[in-house]
């Protein structure tokens, strides 16, 4: 669509609606058409509070129920889904005055009206004049939006509300060509990531992000030292082609994470020769082998510094293949076919290949973030060597890395000269994120576990 801004973001029927502060009638007498500012207002007469279609506002009235459809609650893909006609990050919702007119687990939160949570569009609109709303939302949950093929140069606009610990973009293409995004704005219009080829630039933005080959992920916040405004957030595609992009707003209660809960899938591949105490390990004896034990429960031990439980731990054996004997940290790619190896990982976790050497490095990770819930795709994992076991850093080096991929720099990056956008976070060799893993890179700042709380494949 092409016409005002405001209606641009209004599809054929709400997909995200809105509500008032007064309802015409109640749930005994609402007929069709009353105003209504809630679902109760509706209630009982085979009416529901649904947003008026035509209406560049957040206007609602009493309509007639869709005859099929779910309950508040349920997945949805479209409006067709739900029996209110509200589908909001693939969640059936309904109209809400206050929190009491939702069901146990959801909250009444004010949302900006887009598009089923997240839409594209030609241009960011001017987001301060986008209509406002009150939804229930779930309290606790990661919301997923597939926003499917996204030309260069299109913008997603999408709604980070209170209730919201983060959004993440993850952007994938088939081709090895950069996948990014260009340029960030917030509800206010500051403008707080602006892609350049400078590092001295790009390390002025609020929130860190740099693109890459395959598939990409753009987080908010990478830092606790940036208070960002709550409200629609604009993003433009910047890349060499069209991108498959998937929009995820993890939602937490009040929009913290106090504490978290993270899954690995741990494949030991090619370790038939592997030194330093781990030759012959296979995923039946990998629980109790003693290495690897230990390196585990040293990154238990990491981790819980920054209040995140390693909970389920999954073990799969993989052969030597071709690839392992050229894998380079100076060649990214080089990775990927062993990425390509988790084909058995599910959900939102995060894969952790054991290899018997990196000649020129103790582990790498596939990006900065890394792709939530993704798995067996190029630069969607990591990659520790055996080798560390026998200076004792093997666990170390299983956290730095798992941390990149949930959203951690390093602490203090010599070439080209920078320090992590965290505050908090020393700059020496005692903090997990230190370049070089030692047997005493186990400290995580209070701010570094902010951030790793809220990317999603940290669970609950």
């Amino acid at each position: 669509m092409t016409g005002m801004r405001g209606v641009e973001l209004l599809a054929a029927v709400a997909l995200v609606t809105g509500c008032g502060s007064d309802d015409a009638g109640s749930s005994s007498t609402a007929k069709e058409g009353d105003s209504c500012s809630r679902e109760a207002a509706c209630g009982g007469q085979s009416l529901t509070c649904r947003f008026v279609a035509a209406s560049a506002t957040a206007e609602a009235t009493c309509q007639p129920e869709a005859s099929t459809g779910s309950a508040a609650g349920a997945e949805c893909s479209s409006t067709a889904d739900c029996r209110t006609g509200v589908c909001h990050f693939g969640v059936c919702s309904d109209l809400c005055g206050q929190t009491g007119d939702c069901g146990s687990g959801n909250v009444c939160e004010e949302i900006s009206v887009i598009e089923g949570g997240a839409q594209i569009l030609s241009a960011c609109p001017d987001l301060s004049s986008l209509p406002r709303a009150k939804l229930c939302q779930p309290e606790r949950a990661r919301l997923v939006r597939d926003l499917g093929s996204v030309a260069d140069g299109k913008v997603i606009v999408l709604d980070f509300p209170e209730g919201a610990a983060s959004f993440s973009l993850v952007g994938r293409t088939e081709g090895a060509e950069p996948v990014g995004f260009g340029r960030l704005e917030a509800p206010d219009g500051e403008e707080i990531f602006l892609s350049t080829d400078d590092p001295a630039q790009m390390l002025k933005n609020d929130v860190w992000f740099y693109p890459d080959a395959f598939v990409s992920t753009l987080q908010v916040p990478t830092t606790p030292d940036h208070s960002l405004a709550r409200g629609p957030f604009c993003a433009s595609v910047k890349s060499g082609g069209p991108l498959q992009v998937e929009a995820i707003v993890k939602r937490d209660q009040g929009g913290d994470v106090a504490h978290g809960k993270l899954s690995l899938n741990i494949y030991l591949t090619g370790l038939e020769a592997a030194g330093c105490g781990l030759a012959g390990i296979t995923a039946a004896t990998a629980s109790s082998h003693a290495v690897l034990s230990d390196a585990l429960e040293s990154a238990r031990t990491i981790f819980e510094g920054a209040a995140i439980e390693l909970g389920e731990l999954s073990y799969h054996d993989r052969t030597t293949i071709p690839a392992i004997a050229t894998l380079t940290t100076s060649d990214p790619s080089t990775f990927d076919p062993v990425f390509a190896l988790a084909t058995e990982s599910q959900g939102f976790s995060v894969d952790v290949f054991v290899v018997k050497t990196i000649p020129d490095g103790a582990g790498f990770a596939g990006h900065m973030p890394g792709p939530p819930g993704k798995h067996g795709l190029p630069r969607s994992g990591v990659v520790v060597s055996a080798d560390t076991a026998c200076t004792k850093t093997l666990g170390v080096t299983i956290a730095h890395e798992v941390s990149h991929l949930l959203g951690l720099f390093h602490n203090y990056q010599p070439d080209p000269g920078f320090e992590d956008p965290i505050a908090d976070s020393s700059s020496g060799k005692e903090n997990l994120m230190y370049i070089t893993a030692t047997p005493e890179s186990t400290q995580i700042s209070p701010g570094q576990g902010f951030v790793l709380r809220r990317h999603p494949n940290v669970g609950w």
